[in-house]
């Protein structure tokens, strides 16, 4: 038999096709490359915070051009039988600077409960290494903080709101302690 050489094209262009839409969907090498996640840990949820009500409280508190859809993507953990929530979740950001204004709601109220925003230093469960990661960005946060509050006494001295020694190191400790904001 002679080869119909209009089906060999269609075949021909039906393998282009198909070749084009392997590599449109497959990851190249590059998109592989493992990335620097920036995630959060939320604990002290109530048990009734949805997905929604944590991301409007992040949208209300840092504003709706810095939070959306793309830029936070929430996970409320959920215990398997039940399917209710386990009163902590997770938050994964795009970018550094969004991580660093989210750790800002550390000890703020939502549901009726004060919550506690901390970087996450990711899987591994009780490693050592994981342990060790997690005191150094606690460490980090607790100076962050610190810094913070810092720099808003200086200011308020500065204006005259505030008087030098009207606070004693009980209250500072107490601010740096509970809030960056």
């Amino acid at each position: 038999k002679k080869a119909n050489p209009n089906k060999d094209n269609t075949m021909a262009k039906d393998t282009t096709k198909d070749n084009q839409n392997n590599t449109s969907t497959k990851p190249n090498k590059k998109s592989k490359q493992k990335k620097n996640p920036y995630i959060l840990f939320v604990g002290q949820l109530s048990f009734n915070t949805t997905k929604e009500s944590l991301f409007k409280h992040f949208e209300k508190t840092l504003g709706s051009t810095e939070i959306n859809q793309d830029s936070l993507r929430i996970r409320i953990l959920t215990d398997k039988k039940t399917k209710k929530s386990r009163g902590m979740g997770f938050v994964e950001l795009n970018n550094p600077e969004l991580l660093y204004s989210c750790l800002k709601l550390h000890q703020t109220l939502l549901d009726g409960r004060r919550i506690n925003i901390e970087r996450s230093a990711g899987g591994g469960k009780n490693s050592d290494a994981r342990k060790t990661k997690i005191q150094k960005l606690r460490q980090d946060h607790g100076s962050f903080i610190s810094s913070t509050v810092d720099s808003i006494l200086d200011e308020y001295t500065k204006r005259g709101d505030l008087q030098e020694g009207e606070l004693d190191d009980g209250v500072v400790a107490l601010c740096k302690r509970h809030s960056a904001a």
